[in-house]
């Protein structure tokens, strides 16, 4: 996730903005921890703050 923090900040503000959230992130080589390339497996879900 910090990985993909780091190259697309402004995309999840606008989504999520200050709110909790989840997502499922897949990275090329997690064995090898090569970090070639970060995505999203699911959209973002926001959390209920009740």
């Amino acid at each position: 996730m910090v990985h993909l923090l780091a190259i697309d900040i402004r995309a999840l503000w606008g989504q999520v903005g200050n709110e909790p959230f989840s997502a499922v992130v897949d990275t090329d080589d997690p064995v090898a921890h090569d970090q070639v390339r970060t995505g999203l497996l699911t959209p973002f879900y926001k959390h209920d703050q009740s």
